[in-house]
This record gives C-alpha cells, structure tokens and sequence, in this order.
C-alpha cells in the first residue's frame, strides 16, 4: 500500500525528524510503502497557500491515484484552523485517500474505504478544540505581550537586531556591533551595493549573529550547517538597511500593531532616510524573458550550494551559476544558459521513454481530470456556503453590537475570528477558480499524445508542474578534461574558451541511476554519454569508458535518442507545430 508521510514543526527550534521517524517506524510495522515525505517548518496558523509543501502534498495525490494513504504524527499538523483542515482531509477523502494521526490514533476512513463517521466527528471536535485554544492563548497573551512593549522591553527571541545586546529584558547597544552597522550604513552610502558589502564582511571575518548565536547544527534545504557555515548575504544586509530599529522607529505589527517599539538609536535620522531614498532609485527592473523551471532542485556537484539565474538587465549572459560564486565562495563550477539547461532537461525527459510516460500519466487521465473538476466545482459550493454563513454570523454580530447586547471586546475577538475566516474562505475560493481554470484548459488538452506533449511544453504552468512532479534533483558538474573533439565530429566546433558541464538528472521513478547528459556553452548540441565515462573525482569525461569497467546494461538508463542531437527549444512553438503537420 503506498503512502505519504506529512511532517510540520513552527519553528526551527523544533525537531520535524522525530515526528518523521515515529511514522516511518509505524508504515513498517504496517508493511506501507512510502513514496514521498513532505516536512516543512511553518505556523500552523498560516493559510494552505502559504504552506508550500502541503500544497505539493495535495498537487502530488491528484496526480498519483494509486495514493491510499496520508499519515500525520498529530492531528494539529494539518493545521490548527478548522475549516482549513477539515478541507485538506475532505480533498483526500474525495479522493479515497485516508488520514491516520499516530497521537490521536484516528483514521478517517474505515478498511473498506468508507468514511467513518464517528473518527469524522471526533476529528472536527478536536479541530474545534485546537482552534478554540490557539484562539484562547492569542487573547490571552495579547494584552501581555502590549504591556512587555509599553514597558519599553524586547519581544524577541535571542537572535536579536544585529548590533545591540539584551539587558533586563531591554535592547542595549553593542559597541561592537554597533560600529559594524555604522559601517553598513557608510559604505552604502559612498556607493557600494549590499552584494559588495556583504562580501566585504565576509573578507574581513566579521561573525553573523548565526555565528554567534548558533549552539548547534541545523538542517536547510536537505543541507547539515553549523554556526561556522552561515556568512553575510546581500539579503540580510539590506534587511539591516531598511530596518527602522537602527533609528529607534520600529512601529508594531500584527498584535502590536501601532506600538513603537523601544531600542536605542545607532544610525542618524538623515543617514537612514538618504538610505531610503537611494534604494528605493536603484531597484532594479523585473524582466520576464526567462522562465525559471527549477525551484531548489538544481544543485552544484562540487560544493552542493543552489544554482541560481544570474540574470543581467541587457538579457545577454543570463545563466545558472552556482550560489557560491555570489558570495565569493568561488568553487570553480561553471555556469550554463538558462535556455539552454530548460530546453536540455526537457529534450532528455521527453527522449526516455519511462519519464515521457510518466509525464503523460501525469497530464493525461481524462476521466481523473474530469472527477476533480467535479471535486473542486463541490468544494467551490461548499466555500460558497460557508462564505455567506460567516457573513450572516457577521451581520448577526453587528446587531447584537449596534443593540448594546455585547460589550466592545466580545465583539472585536468575535469579529477578528470570523474576518479570518471569511479571509481564508476566500483565498481557498481563488484557489478553486484558479484550479478549475487550469483543469478545463488541461481537459481540453488531453486528445492525443503529440497534442499533450505539446499542451505541456506550452503551458508554462503545467510544464513547470510536469517538472516539479517528476524531477527530484538535478547536478551541474564540471568537465576540466574530456575527448569530445574526436568523438562529436563536425556536430561540435572545438574552441579553446568553450566550456561544458555534465548533469545528472535524478527522477522520482528512477532516483538510484539519473539521466544524464553533457551541454557546452557554445553549441547547440548536447551529448547522452554513458554514466561511467564520467570521473566525479578529476572531473574528466572519457566517452568509451565505461564500456571497459565491465558494469551491466541493467544499470544504465535507456534512451531512444541517438548519442548526439541538437537541442529542441522549449520556446519554438511555431516550429514545433509545423513538424508535427
């Protein structure tokens, strides 16, 4: 029986492995097969948009039929609003799919697949409670925490603004750090750009409140970091730029919202307004020429940092280059072509037969599409219902109000609640419209094979999705040595500045043997070589190699391409179009 595993802590501080391991420990037992782990470190509190990796979850389940079941280590994990949770298992129960909390030991469907009414009542109770109690602390540490700002203290945990310390509960300047944001400050000012900054920082060893405050490791995308690993970023200086604490104007939000908040000023007025104004006359223009496939999944081979597109303003050079080189970490990785690494891992997915059947599967189930259609035009009523039902609970409420049968601060909670309701509702009700939208035009889409293949290479969205739900991770490597010049012929014109890489394609279906392929910089071809012609140790590629290291076929993927071809455009629709005619 094949299902997924959904872990949520709300801060770092947290440890989502444990919740992670109960439930691997648990599938076990129960002989499940576990085909994804979403874990993710966000407020329960937050809307099913904001949280990325339920929605991936329920984007995955919608796609995967033969999905059984969805196994949570405490019922709250889903969330702590009750309409958003109640909603998240009711899009899984449509489906058939069951959701098992460990702490509450509560399934939502019976073995024969029915949906157990009393497990269905007990989950809304406990939903109610757990909302019924968040709400209850809120009110409750309100009114402490407005008295904790009145009294001039800091809220904050003890990652504290860089540049002061904590003393009885107050902000104090720390003269050290103190002349470290002056200087941010100053070399910003004199033109300098926080890119430059940061990097200047790093250069003089100057230690990150990371570095100082860090007592042990902790684990970001998939990536082990102690407190020596974290160094300044252009994001975290201009974070300190813009930051109003440095002038003692920090105004409250949210719960505090109009409060000022007390800190000690370290920068003058007139400096931080000049900052203010300079940045907002350097932002730079967004462009949408290019379209970024990869979130998070394309990694460098040598330091394993992110790939990011370095995009310039003229469009010319904009590439994928490893995070390292923005921070002068230089780890002698090389850069690609954005269109020329989109076009080249589509051209090799649509090439292997097994991830050209896989997307298709992915995109092509009328009758699956059709069925959520119908699910979602369900759901899209019953947030209708709910939508007017809160707005006749606001109107009700109002009266009792406007009559004096309620005092102001029952009214204003009571209020507050439903006006967050009545928001999520409505972003639930986007997502409806949105989904439906992208459903019918995905129905319509679905004739034939050549005709999805198509539809998906059109459709940015659905591309983008085809991409996220086959794709696990990609690896850029480096080629200092190789025998390409006597192996490609005519189709590469060797020149002394051209460089190429290597990538590994590690699929979902397949992530034991990745698809690979080399690309250079300055063609338009690329090559399928065998996996063992490439040394990740020198960096060399050996074509003919790894037919001499005795390693069976079954080991290596099948393509059905030859071992050179010219890349086809994601972009060259027009052209496509005509040689399908």
């Amino acid at each position: 029986m094949k299902v997924i595993i959904y872990g949520r802590v709300s801060t770092i501080s947290q440890d989502v492995e444990r919740q992670i391991e109960e439930l691997k420990t648990l599938c076990q037992v129960k002989n499940y097969e576990i085909v994804q782990v979403y874990t993710e470190t966000i407020s329960g509190i937050k809307t099913r948009k904001e949280r990325k990796e339920i929605s991936k979850l329920l984007e995955y389940v919608s796609q995967n039929k033969d999905i059984k079941g969805v196994l949570v280590w405490e019922l709250s994990r889903l969330g702590r609003n009750t309409l958003d949770m109640l909603d998240i298992i009711n899009q899984l129960t449509l489906r058939g799919i069951w959701v098992y909390s460990k702490k509450e030991n509560l399934s939502t469907l019976d073995e024969d697949g029915t949906e157990n009414p009393t497990t269905k009542l007990t989950m809304t109770i406990l939903s109610g409670v757990s909302t019924m109690e968040r709400d209850t602390i809120l009110s409750r540490s309100i009114s402490g925490v407005k008295k904790t700002v009145s009294d001039g203290n800091w809220l904050g945990g003890k990652y504290l603004p860089y540049g002061y310390r904590r003393e009885n509960k107050k902000l104090v300047i720390d003269e050290e750090e103190s002349g470290v944001i002056q200087m941010i400050f100053s070399w910003y000012l004199e033109g300098k750009g926080t890119k430059i900054i940061s990097n200047q920082l790093n250069k003089q060893k100057i230690l990150t409140r990371y570095n100082k405050s860090l007592t042990k490791s902790i684990i970001i995308n998939d990536i082990e970091k102690n407190s020596e690993d974290f160094k300044w970023r252009d994001g975290t200086v201009y974070s300190i730029l813009t930051n109003p604490v440095y002038i003692g104007k920090k105004v409250g939000k949210g719960q505090i919202e109009g409060l000022k908040i007390t800190s000690p000023p370290i920068i003058t007025e007139t400096d931080f307004n000049n900052v203010q104004h300079k940045l907002k006359h350097t932002q730079k223009k967004s462009s949408t020429k290019f379209y970024y496939l990869f979130d998070n999944i394309l990694k460098c081979g040598i330091c394993n940092k992110s790939y990011y597109p370095h995009k310039r303003l003229n469009n010319k050079d904009s590439r994928y280059v490893c995070l390292s080189k923005r921070y002068g970490e230089v780890c002698n990785n090389y850069g690609i072509g954005i269109t020329k690494m989109n076009n080249g891992v589509w051209s090799v997915l649509r090439h292997n037969q097994n991830e050209l059947n896989n997307i298709i599967k992915l995109n092509s189930n009328k009758e699956e599409i059709e069925k959520e259609i119908s699910n979602i035009e369900e759901t899209q009523i019953q947030l209708l219902k709910s939508k007017d039902s809160i707005e006749r609970k606001e109107k009700r409420l109002v009266e009792l109000f406007m009559d004096e049968k309620i005092d102001k601060d029952i009214y204003n909670k009571q209020y507050s609640t439903l006006s967050n309701e009545k928001e999520n509702v409505i972003k639930n009700l986007n997502d409806c419209v949105q989904d439906l939208e992208f459903k019918k035009i995905h129905l319509k889409k679905s004739n034939d094979v050549g005709h999805q293949i198509r539809g998906i290479k059109d459709d940015r969205r659905l591309l983008k999705k085809s991409i996220t739900n086959v794709i696990s991770k990609i690896y850029v490597y480096p080629i200092y040595e190789h025998n390409l010049d006597y192996f490609s012929g005519r189709e590469f014109k060797m020149n002394k500045q051209d460089k190429f890489v290597y990538i590994e394609v590690f699929t979902y279906s397949n992530d034991k043997i990745p698809l690979s392929f080399v690309v250079s910089q300055r063609t338009d071809y690329i090559i399928s070589p065998s996996l063992n012609d490439f040394d990740k140790e020198k960096y060399s590629l050996i074509i003919g190699r790894g037919q001499y290291d005795g390693v069976g076929e079954e080991e290596e993927p099948e393509f059905n391409f030859k071992t050179v071809f010219r890349l086809r455009s994601v972009d060259q629709y027009n052209q496509l179009k005509s040689n399908v005619k």
